[in-house]
């Protein structure tokens, strides 16, 4: 019986759609707008205050209850929550599951290696926004 508690667990907690390098991002408000950090990666996001970020499976899910994470080596998920809705993902590495709900972005705009996802339902100015305010942390 311990087995399979042992082996539940680590299915659980080992197959998560989260990198690990996702445990130092730091969520803050700044005058209406939403922002996360990573250390790490040396990246800064200012997002409008609607959007939500996520940086576990336990905050994904109450961003999105009814839905699975689209892609793995996810460092943070954003989601608005007032009209229009989208998500975007920001990945460790690119994803190969050909979703065509997404538009996939590079970040050759940086000095840090990550992979952009936003959803195709993003109003333009919305999309403008979030790349505009992807910035390198100084």
């Amino acid at each position: 019986m311990n087995k399979i508690i042992v082996f539940a667990s680590l299915f659980l907690f080992g197959c998560s759609s989260f990198d690990k390098i996702a445990k130092v991002n730091k969520f803050d408000k700044e005058e209406g707008y939403n922002s996360f950090t990573n250390s790490e990666l040396k990246l800064k996001s200012l997002s409008f205050g609607d959007v939500f970020f996520a940086s576990n499976l336990a905050e994904f899910k109450k961003l999105s209850p009814k839905k699975k994470p689209e892609f793995k080596n996810i460092i943070v998920y954003g989601k608005t929550i007032y009209d229009p809705i989208y998500d975007y993902y920001i990945l460790s590495k690119d994803d190969t599951s050909g979703n065509k709900n997404y538009t996939t972005i590079d970040s050759s705009f940086t000095d840090s290696k990550f992979i952009i996802k936003i959803s195709k339902k993003t109003p333009k100015d919305d999309y403008s926004f979030i790349l505009k305010n992807l910035t390198p942390l100084q």
